[in-house]
């Protein structure tokens, strides 16, 4: 069998989608990237509350493997009026 190795970015999809998994319930609007164990996440939140939504973020992505650090990104709810 051939050795085969994994690129980073295959790497950083696969992280991405575990930590996806893991806010889906509670952020299904969150945007999820990742890159050498750093993920990012964006969602759409009020902002006076971000601080909030951080915490529990980084708390559903405790158990999830490879990630190494959590970058939330918070922007605000368009008014539609």
């Amino acid at each position: 069998m051939p050795n085969r190795t994994v690129s980073s970015s295959t790497l950083g999809l696969m992280l991405a989608s575990r930590a996806r998994a893991a806010l889906a319930k509670n952020f299904p609007k969150a945007v999820v990237t990742s890159r050498d164990g750093v993920v990012v996440v964006s969602n759409e939140g009020i902002l006076a509350q971000e601080s909030v939504m951080d915490a529990k973020i980084k708390q559903a992505l405790q158990g999830v493997e490879g990630v190494q650090e959590v970058v939330t990104k918070v922007w605000p709810i368009a008014d539609p009026y």
